[in-house]
């Protein structure tokens, strides 16, 4: 039969209750896995070695051994601590020994429930645990000092009895968990208790109500000194709830002395401010502020909490109140400056940041975020000065890498940024922004695009609702073909960042190279009623048109997209060729030249159909001089040979047309084009068929 399934301390009551005989004495045992078994922890002990398995049927007797030993070797060698006799029962010094962290056959319960369910919570927080409940008539009780002193071990474990004894006179401890030992095996078994076993799900919210209904936790329940300190040792949380409780208890208890009541309000507020209860920490400011009108500190804590709710005036009054109060500090000018910062004031930002550095030199978070403000102004040379400045003062400085990598990236020197990436993911393996932007780096300035989708798939396991992750992941996924993929991934970016025109825009890009011109437009037209100035949205919308041959308004989004970003020279090409489908060669000529003027090297496509319009023109002369330059940038351009063998063609030049012919055919074939090499064999077939006459 399954054990009863607890959630709440109410649930627990609910199954006690049930349990028969009303009149029965209980003892409780909680443990954190309810996988466990119910031993004590000197059978744990002798079966820890995986080296030297032990048969488990002589563990019981090696057991008896180790226990004499234990308790023979500290008498022998005069270990007993001076407040002891020498006549102490060897249960009395097993209970001492075990007070202090030995391995002994003593297994704790307790007479009080909740403790039990403390236990059973308090630890392996994604794992059941389990209360055990034993009825203690099921035991042999010791209750009198004598008969402690009749019991030596070897006596004990001869009876083949549970005892029981609730010892005594052994510190805050015992009195607080109202411990009870059990003995006289190593193991209990599960049928001689009844097992409650508690959620997992449950156990956090179950602790909170031990601490906050019944004042039971750990500092509580081990307390004496060795307790305390454990308690509260490195690998143990602090509730920060608790600091609330206790300066609120300080500020009841303050004396008439304001300085007091404020400094006990204003730590009170540091409490809430820590898990984000802004309003509650700003009425403690509120307070310390009135009873301490010179309390700096007060007046920065509430303008910092103003900054992240927006209220930028508040926040500026409350800083230049602590910046009237005290001239020369370092962490006024500070966060004078982060306000500014927020509102993009970042000129003015810099000139207060340059203030907290000469008063403060080694302040590594001024240099930091002045360093943000320069690069946000452009200046990314003196970003790039004061991150090696906090580099300097703090070399783990994980964000002062991942920053400077950005201003090196804007600076076009992408191996630096790299490297600059690579640090800051060294220094903070768990850093989902540096993940993402060396990532960017390998895509868009390297070319390492599936390099670059394993620092994405990194970046979204550490972060799984980082939209600009699956953003340049489909980026990434589209330069390498994967369209399907890419477009599940700006699906994915789109649904947790629904107003990211750039997302819509990429998707569209990806559509469109599927095919999908119609679905294609849609995303455009939603990047565009996102972003009215998107230059690439428009453009892009120019070529999805035109693929489907509506060529006016294709001209008109190229136009837009030109009028915003006159720079952007593949829309004066997209633009010539639109006009081609209209047949406005003396246009698409000055959109043609317009490219090639602007950038020369990459301009075969628009030399390509230069020469195209020119021979529409009768230029077959000026048409081949543009297919030489397509060819000298694109070598393997098969169609710029074929249109140049016929434009030798119309001038009488068939040994030239043969030879570009033939060339075209091959390369045709090469890349799979069939169509193109059945045009250039259709032409050779002709160019070598005898005339009529012959």
């Amino acid at each position: 039969m399954s054990e009863p399934v607890i959630a709440s301390i109410t649930e627990f009551r609910e199954q006690l209750g049930q349990l028969k005989p009303k009149d029965a004495t209980f003892l409780y045992r909680g443990q954190a896995d309810a996988t466990w078994p119910v031993d004590c922890s000197a059978a744990r002990r002798l079966v820890a070695d995986p080296t030297n398995p032990i048969d488990t049927q002589l563990i019981s007797h090696l057991f008896v051994g180790y226990l004499d030993i234990l308790i023979s070797t500290t008498r022998m060698r005069g270990f007993l601590p001076p407040s002891f006799s020498e006549s102490i029962s060897d249960l009395e010094l097993l209970a001492h020994l075990q007070h202090q962290g030995a391995a002994t056959g003593l297994i704790d319960f307790t007479r009080q429930p909740l403790v039990a369910l403390w236990f059973a919570c308090h630890e392996s927080l994604n794992t059941d645990g389990a209360i055990y409940v034993l009825d203690r008539s099921q035991t042999a009780e010791i209750n009198r000092r004598e008969d402690l002193r009749d019991k030596t071990i070897q006596s004990i474990y001869a009876e083949d009895t549970l005892w029981s004894w609730e010892p005594s006179a052994l510190g805050n401890r015992i009195v607080a968990q109202s411990s009870v030992f059990v003995f006289g095996v190593p193991e209990i078994a599960r049928t001689d208790m009844t097992a409650l076993k508690v959620r997992a799900e449950s156990k956090s919210d179950i602790l909170t109500q031990l601490e906050t209904m019944y004042g039971i936790n750990e500092e509580e329940l081990f307390a004496d000194f060795p307790g305390y300190a454990v308690a509260n040792a490195s690998n143990k949380t602090f509730d920060v709830k608790r600091s609330i409780r206790y300066w609120q208890e300080q500020i009841e208890l303050a004396s008439e002395d304001k300085r007091e009541k404020a400094t006990a309000h204003f730590n009170c507020g540091v409490a809430y401010d820590a898990i984000n209860d802004f309003e509650n920490a700003i009425e403690q400011y509120n307070k310390t502020i009135r009873l301490k009108p010179d309390f700096v500190s007060a007046y920065l804590n509430r303008g910092a909490i103003k900054i992240s709710l927006g209220q930028h005036q508040d926040a500026f009054a409350d800083y230049t109140e602590a910046l009237q109060l005290k001239l020369n500090d370092a962490a006024v000018y500070f966060n004078l400056g982060y306000a500014k910062a927020d509102l993009g004031q970042h000129q003015a930002a810099i000139a207060d940041y340059n203030k907290a550095i000469q008063l403060n030199p080694y302040l590594a978070d001024a240099y930091f975020n002045r360093g943000n403000a320069k690069n946000s102004l452009d200046q990314h040379q003196d970003a790039i000065a004061d991150y090696n400045e906090v580099l300097r003062l703090k070399p783990d400085y994980a964000d002062a890498y991942n920053n400077r990598g950005l201003a090196n990236i804007s600076l076009g020197r992408h191996e630096d940024a790299f490297t600059d990436f690579d640090q800051a993911i060294r220094l903070n393996p768990d850093f989902a922004a540096a993940y993402l932007n060396r990532g960017n780096t390998k895509s868009y300035y390297l070319g390492q695009h599936q390099d670059a989708i394993a620092d994405y798939n990194e970046s979204i396991r550490l972060t799984p609702d980082y939209a600009d992750a699956y953003l340049n992941r489909g980026v990434a996924k589209n330069s390498l073909g994967k369209r399907d993929e890419a477009i599940t991934d700006y699906d994915e970016a789109i649904r947790l960042n629904p107003d990211v025109a750039e997302a819509y825009n990429n998707r569209g890009v990806a559509k469109n190279g599927h095919g999908q011109h119609e679905k294609a437009i849609e995303d455009y037209d939603k990047a565009i009623q996102l972003q009215p100035d998107y230059s690439d949205a428009y453009g892009n919308r120019g070529i999805a048109k035109q693929n489907l041959e509506r060529y006016e308004e294709a001209i008109e989004d190229y136009d837009e997209a030109i009028k915003r970003n006159s720079n952007f020279v593949e829309f004066y090409h997209g633009r010539g060729v639109a006009k081609c489908g209209l047949d406005r060669y003396e246009d698409a000529l000055t959109d043609f030249d317009k490219f090639i003027q602007l950038k020369p090297n990459y301009a075969y496509e628009p030399y390509f159909y230069r020469g195209f319009v020119k021979n529409k023109l009768d230029k077959p002369k000026e048409a081949i001089e543009d297919y030489n330059e397509a060819i000298i940038l694109n070598p393997n351009f098969a169609e710029a040979y074929l249109n140049r063998g016929l434009s030798y063609l119309a001038i009488n030049q068939p040994e030239e047309a043969r030879r570009d012919l033939e060339t075209a055919h091959n390369l045709a074939q090469q890349a799979g084009k069939e169509d193109l090499a059945a045009a250039a064999d259709l032409v050779l077939h002709n160019f070598d068929a005898p005339d009529e006459g012959e």
